[in-house]
């Protein structure tokens, strides 16, 4: 299509998935990995682990930057 990325627009990936990786696309990382060992110790019971009132564990979101991201639109 010939858009020049990142200057005309800003391309995001979601899940920043390992088969992704050698491709210079900026992605949303969740956290699932993180979550996953949050959640297997939980079930175990082997550390403490934060929630809150509900049980419900928070996952952490990153924006990784790999260079597709152009500046902000006006």
């Amino acid at each position: 299509m010939e858009v020049p990325i990142p200057k005309s627009i800003s391309l995001i990936s979601f899940d920043n998935m390992p088969e992704a990786m050698p491709f210079p696309i900026s992605t949303i990382d969740p956290g699932f990995a993180h979550l996953g060992y949050l959640a297997a110790h939980a079930l175990i019971g082997d550390i403490p682990i934060g929630e809150d009132a509900n049980g419900c564990i928070a996952g952490t979101w990153q924006l990784i930057d790999k260079g597709s991201l152009g500046p902000a639109g006006a």
